[in-house]
């Protein structure tokens, strides 16, 4: 620790030495994260390959995640979560330096692999990342560790694909990938160092099949139906609400040949998620699964503005309240899992909330064009509303989604 250090509440976790080296190597790979989609788009859209070319390479990379993510979660669970999340990333490095080595000549199946790779890596990392943070720092800090790695993505997501595409105008596509590749590295060295500084392996379960080990996952989310609930609300939710408006938002402002201004929203879509989380990390209200669930109403201003033609400032500010919503819902969801969940399958059981964020996101933005151009931009919207309003008030039947859980822990305690 550093007690002597004054800091503001939002960023107390970096007083823990292990968090602080976790967090100084994550914001390196947090930007190289955000340089090479847009190197890898620019890369294939730059030849002479089809446009659907980039659907297939980007798809791949969420492909490897999607099919892996369950597979993450239960070696996440058996054994040491800073080696597993070490060997991800030497993965992962070793995948951009191939980049960086086929550069413009690579062919799209090519890419395709590697992207797969990239994907695959990401499923290792992440329900091991998650699942380790509650070792790193105390409980009351916790909340405010999770909102300081949302805000270190979000300020990724808007420095890296400027950054990237001016590095890969500037300098060529090998460049950004080995840009990339130099941001893994420096996580690697970090997770090497928090490895020796009292990383304990964890006991793998024995003599178990991978089948009974995920389903041991699906089970825990079972004991507490709040979980499932909120899990089964972000699914559907992805698939009717957050997809589709991620495809009728641009669709929208061409149509009122608008379609510049769609990077504009994009920026104040992630700046509030940047204020989202830094409040997150702040704010412990008495019912956060009420707060964190309305929070994500913050999409249906948005849409009503897109249905109803506001004009693109107004559109601007209500993107900016629905990044701030989602990066709320995030920190205290995460945290809820974190405090809620026993550790000995909390990285299953965050791989099956991985699962059903991205799991449909593939489907309601394959469908979402279609529906609109036979039913109508005006329809799909309203079909979007709808499902937001009801998906937002159902689990609230659910015991325990107002409070995460935290009531049954205030029982358990009273007993």
């Amino acid at each position: 620790m550093i007690p002597r250090m004054r800091l503001p509440k939002a960023f107390h976790p970096l007083r823990h030495r292990r968090f602080r080296r976790l967090w100084t190597g994550q914001v390196f790979s947090a930007l190289g994260n955000g340089l090479t989609p847009v190197a890898l788009t620019l890369l294939v859209l730059g030849g002479d390959r089809p446009a659907s070319a980039l659907g297939w390479v980007l798809g791949a990379q969420s492909a490897g995640l999607i099919l892996f993510v369950v597979v993450g979660g239960m070696l996440g669970d058996r054994g040491d979560r800073v080696l597993l999340m070490t060997l991800a990333d030497v993965v992962r490095l070793v995948a951009v330096l191939v980049l960086a080595t086929v550069g413009s000549g690579a062919a799209v199946p090519t890419l395709m692999v590697i992207t797969f790779v990239l994907g695959v890596g990401g499923a290792m990392f992440e329900p091991a990342a998650r699942a380790l943070l509650p070792s790193l720092v105390p409980d009351d800090d916790l909340q405010a560790a999770n909102g300081l790695n949302g805000v270190t993505n979000r300020v990724a997501l808007i420095i890296g694909p400027p950054v990237g595409a001016a590095l890969f105008t500037a300098l060529g596509p090998s460049v950004v990938f080995a840009v990339d590749a130099a941001t893994f590295l420096i996580s690697v060295v970090a997770l090497i160092g928090l490895r020796t500084t009292g990383s304990a392996p964890r006991r793998a379960e024995s003599g178990r099949s991978p089948v009974s080990e995920a389903l041991e996952g699906v089970r825990a989310v079972g004991r507490q139906p709040w979980v499932g609930a909120v899990i089964l609300q972000g699914a559907v939710q992805v698939l009717l609400v957050h997809a589709p408006l991620a495809v009728l938002a641009p669709i929208v402002l061409r149509s009122r040949g608008e379609l510049g201004s769609y990077g504009w929203l994009l920026s104040l879509q992630a700046a509030g998620a940047v204020g989202g989380a830094l409040m997150a990390g702040r704010w412990k209200p008495k019912e956060p699964g009420t707060v964190a669930l309305l929070a994500m109403l913050g999409a249906g201003p948005v849409l009503v503005g897109l249905a109803a033609g506001f004009p693109v400032p107004v559109l601007a500010l209500l993107m900016a309240v629905y990044g701030a919503g989602g990066s709320l819902f995030a920190v205290l969801w995460v945290s809820a899992l974190q405090r809620r969940v026993p550790d000995t399958v909390l990285a299953r059981v965050v791989s099956l909330d991985y699962l059903g964020q991205l799991g449909l996101e593939p489907v309601g933005l394959a469908l979402t064009a279609p529906f609109a151009a036979v039913a109508g931009i005006a329809a799909a919207i309203w079909v979007s509303i709808s499902a937001l309003v009801a998906t937002t008030a159902l689990p609230f039947a659910v015991r325990g989604v107002r409070t995460f859980g935290a009531d049954r822990d205030e029982k358990e305690l009273s007993r």
